[in-house]
């Protein structure tokens, strides 16, 4: 009996190499598997084929969807995953902007509140949310940003400091200028920085020592370069000035000094004939008129003004002739002197006539203010220098007029028959 249990059970026992895998039945390339009598036949259990790197053999394709995911840009699936948040026992999902940045509202997730150093006058508050990497400065109201110029250096006012011309002393403030009071001046190291010196009376302390270039001469003693120029002011109360006066005895006198001498030459005083001892004396252009004294006792020597000869033209008067024989001319048109008036007639007698007038009169009644009678073809000279001279305060003409003779002086007829050459002012 044990004999046949026994061989029952070799009987109906699985083959060794189909027993049970733990793992799976390793092949060494998947796709290639044993042929019969291998592990896989029809109605027999079997076990998945690994390869030799412990990978399952699977043949085909492992497809598989999942309708909650979609390309970067693609709409939104209807089923699609969102992170979201809680809002009032909700979920809500986030959302981006336009450049993929996360959307956040300060507002309700922090500290609400614009942002104030974006731009100057933001008011100022507690709350501020984003911040802006700008300097600035509060004006007890707002912030306002700071400013540099055009070579980058800040701008600064400093009201205090400037102070317009002419400001009233009283309520303004500003810096001041500081001076170090000592009783005596310091002594300063060269090409260091220090403060002025002030004494303890408030002034200024200056070095006089030297006064443009030269030394200053102080005290007693005689004059030099480094003295300077005083001018007395002429309301200024009288003072004793010393001086050293010659030894001589009558150079001395009580309540002031006898100039005996100037130059070494004795001056001349009083009346009399100059000499080396007058003074030179300079009228002023603005001097009262006087009279000068002439003494005419000795004709040329002393009597009148005689006139040198020259040969300045200022000195002389222009001759001036007719350019044609003519009955009349106007030597001056307007108010002057006459000093010569010459010529010569022709074939007729006639009376020259001078006229106090800027024209020559027409024939007829006349008023001549000279009249004289000249014979035919005979020169006439009439002079008035050396003066006085003949003045005219309207003007200066001459006429040659038939016939001669002093019946005919006051009615004119022209006769263009002379010749004319005169000299006026």
């Amino acid at each position: 009996m044990k004999l046949f249990l026994l061989i029952l059970a070799l009987i109906l026992a699985p083959p060794a190499w189909a027993a049970p895998l733990s793992s799976g039945y390793v092949v060494t390339t998947c796709g290639t598997l044993p042929t019969p009598p291998g592990p896989y036949l029809a109605g027999r259990s079997g076990e998945p084929t690994i390869d030799l790197a412990g990978d399952m053999c699977i043949n085909g394709t492992i497809t598989a969807s999942n309708p909650s995911t979609g390309a970067t840009g693609s709409a939104v699936p209807s089923s699609a995953t969102y992170v979201a948040g809680n809002k009032s026992g909700n979920l809500v999902g986030v959302t981006l902007d336009g450049s993929s940045n996360l959307n956040v509202n300060c507002a309700a997730g922090c500290s609400a509140g614009a942002t104030s150093n974006a731009t100057s006058g933001v008011a100022t508050s507690s709350t501020n949310g984003a911040t802006v990497a700008w300097l600035y400065g509060f004006n007890g109201a707002t912030w306002d940003q700071l400013q540099v110029d055009t070579s980058k250096f800040l701008k600064v006012t400093a009201p205090n400091l400037e102070q317009a011309q002419g400001a009233t002393s009283a309520g303004e403030v500003g810096p001041l200028i500081q001076c170090a009071v000592l009783t005596s001046a310091p002594t300063y190291i060269t090409a260091t920085t220090n403060p002025v010196s002030c004494t303890t009376g408030g002034r200024l302390r200056e070095d006089l020592s030297s006064i443009n270039g030269a030394n200053a001469l102080t005290g007693n003693g005689v004059t030099g370069t480094g003295s300077l120029r005083v001018t007395v002011a002429s309301d200024n109360t009288a003072f004793s000035v010393n001086g050293t006066l010659q030894t001589q005895t009558d150079t001395v006198m009580v309540g002031g000094v006898n100039v005996k001498e100037i130059n070494a030459v004795t001056p001349l005083m009083g009346n009399g004939v100059t000499g080396t001892g007058s003074q030179r004396v300079t009228i002023a252009s603005d001097n009262t008129p006087f009279k000068v004294g002439i003494d005419q006792t000795t004709d040329i020597t002393t009597n009148g003004v005689e006139i040198a000869p020259t040969a300045g033209a200022a000195a002389g008067i222009t001759i001036s002739a007719s350019s044609a024989v003519e009955s009349g001319h106007i030597l001056k048109a307007s108010a002057g002197n006459l000093y010569e008036l010459s010529g010569e007639t022709g074939a007729s007698a006639g009376n020259v006539m001078v006229f106090n007038s800027t024209t020559v009169p027409a024939d007829g009644a006349v008023t001549p203010v000279e009249c004289f009678s000249v014979p035919a073809n005979q020169p006439f000279s009439k002079s008035y220098s050396p003066g006085p001279v003949a003045a005219f305060a309207t003007g200066i003409s001459v006429a040659f007029s038939t016939p001669a003779g002093s019946a005919a002086c006051l009615t004119k007829t022209a006769s263009v028959t002379a010749y004319f050459s005169w000299q006026v002012k």
